[in-house]
């Protein structure tokens, strides 16, 4: 179970990597033939401290409506909390789910993109629907602080 931590000086990489890990292979492990991967930061090796995990988990046609359901979540640990982007949940081949592991600092989220074999990844997203999440706006912009920097993100839409 990952330690609570308080401040960011506490931030254990290590914690996050072994994190990344658990939930990969425990999502692979759920669904045959699925493939989960790094995507962000983390694929590129320039994350920080303060970097979310930003994961894409491609699975067959078949078990698309079975890895939208937040079930195999669990396998990694007690989920604290979740939310689904709603624009993006309106697309047939396409999902984004965001969890926190109990007990990871609140920088940790995992947004999950789930896709279908047979995405095509030049169809048209509905817009903004990863960026204007208002939950990683108020992430981005806090991460923002905690590395010293301006509060350059832009505010969430209004509604």
């Amino acid at each position: 179970m990952p330690r609570q931590t308080g401040h960011h000086d506490e931030l254990d990489v290590t914690q996050r990597t072994q994190i990344v890990t658990a939930v990969v292979d425990a999502l692979q492990q759920a669904l045959t033939g699925s493939t989960c991967c790094r995507r962000g930061s983390l694929a590129a090796g320039s994350a920080d401290d303060y970097s979310d995990i930003d994961l894409q988990w491609t699975v067959a046609v078949a078990d698309f409506g079975d890895a939208c359901r937040a079930t195999h979540l669990t396998r990694v640990g007690e989920v604290e909390a979740l939310r689904t982007d709603p624009l993006i949940g309106v697309h047939s081949t396409q999902r984004l789910i965001f969890f926190r592991v109990a007990g990871l600092p609140l920088f940790w989220w995992v947004d999950l993109g789930i896709l279908s074999a047979d995405h095509d990844p030049e169809a048209v997203h509905p817009p903004g629907s990863f960026q204007s999440s208002d939950n990683v706006v108020g992430h981005a912009q806090r991460a923002d602080v905690r590395r010293g920097r301006d509060q350059s993100v832009p505010a969430a839409p209004s509604r």
